[in-house]
């Protein structure tokens, strides 16, 4: 009896389980489109690349998405952490994700690209990540040799 009860709870979990939330304003929106319309440079780990002004080195790439395929309860995320380096020597580093929530400070909710707005030598500069591949699947959860698609461009 109490199986039976739980069953249209459990059919909805899955049903659910790794629906993606829309939480990309139409100006993010805009922006990746526009980075990925323009052919953002795709990184490698720790091959450091000029990309709009900086010189972007993708030093980690992890990767713990719900791989293709597959119901999940957790969507997962994949974190890229960047060190930005402007021409006059001023450094940072940049944590961007894809998927779920991070805790925070890096929180900013659900994420199918993500944006973030930097300063490096008083200039700002935009810096978008808008995949990681490959993505992961079912017979290759962790893909060896990840790599992430990046757009700069200075503001």
């Amino acid at each position: 009896m109490m199986k039976t009860k739980l069953l249209p709870f459990f059919l909805l979990a899955l049903a659910f389980g790794c629906t993606r939330p829309d939480l990309v304003s139409p100006e993010e929106e805009e922006a990746i489109r526009q980075a990925r319309a323009k052919g953002a440079t795709i990184l490698t780990v720790q091959k450091p690349t000029p990309i709009g002004g900086l010189v972007v080195n993708l030093l980690t790439l992890q990767d713990c998405r719900c791989p293709k395929d597959v119901i999940c309860f957790w969507y997962g995320h994949a974190v890229a952490t960047l060190h930005l380096q402007d021409a006059n020597g001023q450094t940072l580093n940049q944590q961007l994700y894809l998927g779920e929530q991070l805790p925070a400070p890096n929180n900013r909710g659900f994420r199918t690209a993500d944006t973030v707005l930097v300063q490096l030598s008083n200039k700002p500069y935009r810096i978008i990540l808008s995949d990681v591949q490959p993505y992961p699947g079912f017979n290759n959860p962790s893909p060896s040799e990840k790599k992430a698609m990046v757009s700069v461009s200075a503001l």
